[in-house]
């Protein structure tokens, strides 16, 4: 019998002996506490991290071992186990009270039980997850100021998948859309809108190529205007090196775009009458003038001269004069065809190119516009050239009647340019004002 119980107590120690290894070989914190919060028990773990022995650690409570104070989150923790009898799951801030060092873990607390259902103390594992915590700190702030950054940067900035659904979008991105970054993750620019846009284009170019792609992008918002961005795409690769996203980075140029469009047209047009200004006409002339060649086809010239020009500016203005060109531009652009193009040369001279047009069509169409010219009827008060004031002996508001003289040429087989062309046709305006002016002179 004696050896019987001899055999077994041995059994039990080999089998504390083993739990004891096993408790110290775990890797975290495992350790009891009595009713009082003062330790019984603490692993090989416990005991490194205090630097004590074990005789020296059980009957300790943690104020030997943290800065502990009235809303130190271990006291609360340990309040609600051995209090109420809550198993505490959480993460828990401590301070070393040896070292001053505040380290972060994850605690599973639960209480100890006796026979009799009454809690006599607790048992907790604890997990060192201050490295952790650091990094997911450090992580979150530089999460934060890429996230300032982005929100602040005068730019679209927005991730795509390959099927061209936003992953990310920044602040100014979803003040485009005008919507809530989760309505707008997950979802396709054109899902977002109730218009259609060509979106896909250069995305398409990024996916199929696997190459950054730069360029201009168009997108027209529902009131219908037009606004243009400068786009920078690139791609994002897989393991497989496979394009599975790409990030975009636009800048809307709007502004640019229409002031170049704005400056491209006015040096196409003059400012008085909207016409082609002198530059533009003559380019157009020109290239006009080869395809005629290329083509074979006729190619005539208008030069309209109005008659009298210089007494409606001396009796009533240059402001008078301006209103009556601009009028007469308005005649011109009524009475030609749409791919005639018209200018002004200067002063009260026009031009009209007329392609596939041969002499004789040209002088119909000469005829109309000094016909409607003719008609036009421009009432305004007689002012004093000198000082553009209504003269004090005036009381009838004048109509001033307007004539021209124009002169007519076709292109020829001789022909090397359409400064010929152009010279023809002056020297017949030429003759129309010698016979008298208000009439068509010219082949």
């Amino acid at each position: 019998m004696k050896k019987d119980l001899t055999q077994e107590n041995q059994a039990l120690k080999k089998e504390l002996s083993r739990l004891h290894a096993t408790l110290n070989n775990v890797g975290s914190y495992i350790f009891t506490k009595d009713i009082n919060g003062c330790y019984t028990y603490g692993n090989q773990f416990v005991l490194n991290f205090f630097q004590v022995s074990m005789a020296d650690f059980i009957g300790k409570d943690d104020s030997h071992f943290f800065s502990i104070d009235e809303f130190s989150e271990l006291k609360q923790n340990d309040e609600q186990v051995l209090k109420y009898g809550k198993t505490v799951e959480r993460e828990e801030k401590n301070t070393i009270a040896r070292t001053g060092e505040v380290r972060y873990y994850w605690i599973v607390k639960q209480p100890i039980y006796d026979e009799h259902g009454d809690i006599i103390g607790l048992s907790g594992i604890s997990t060192d997850i201050t490295e952790r915590k650091i990094l997911a700190r450090q992580l979150e702030q530089k999460q934060k100021l890429l996230d300032t950054v982005l929100d602040n940067v005068d730019a679209y900035i927005y991730m795509k998948d390959r099927q061209h659904r936003f992953l990310y979008v920044n602040k100014k991105t979803t003040e485009l859309f005008q919507r809530h970054i989760n309505e707008i993750i997950g979802r396709t620019a054109n899902e977002l809108q109730e218009f259609e846009n060509d979106f896909d284009h250069m995305d398409d170019k990024v996916i199929q190529s696997g190459q950054q792609i730069t360029g201009e992008e168009e997108f027209v918002d529902e009131q219908g205007k037009a606004h243009y961005y400068w786009s920078n795409k690139v791609p994002l690769f897989d393991n497989n090196q496979e394009v599975e996203s790409y990030i975009g980075f636009s800048h809307e140029i709007t502004e640019l775009i229409e002031l170049k469009k704005e400056l491209e047209h006015k040096a196409t047009v003059d400012d008085l009458t909207k016409l082609a200004n002198r530059r533009h006409l003559f380019e157009q002339a020109g290239k006009a003038f080869k395809q005629s060649q290329r083509s074979n086809y006729p190619l005539s010239t208008l030069i309209l001269d109005l008659d009298y020009f210089k007494a409606i500016n001396d009796n009533y203005g240059h402001h008078t004069g301006d209103l009556v060109l601009i009028r007469v531009a308005q005649c011109i652009k009524n009475t030609i065809r749409a791919h005639d193009i018209a200018g002004r040369i200067g002063g009260e001279e026009f031009c009209i190119i007329l392609p596939d047009t041969s002499s004789e069509d040209a002088k119909l169409l000469a005829e109309r516009i000094r016909d409607q010219i003719a008609k036009l009827s421009i009432s305004l008060p007689h002012m004093d050239p000198q000082t553009h004031q209504l003269k004090d002996d005036q009381t009838e508001v004048p109509s001033i009647c307007l004539t021209t003289s124009i002169g007519i040429a076709q292109n020829k087989s001789g022909d090397k340019s359409i400064s010929q062309l152009l010279h023809r046709a002056d020297e017949a305006l030429y003759q129309a004002k010698a016979k008298g002016r208000n009439q068509v002179c010219g082949q």
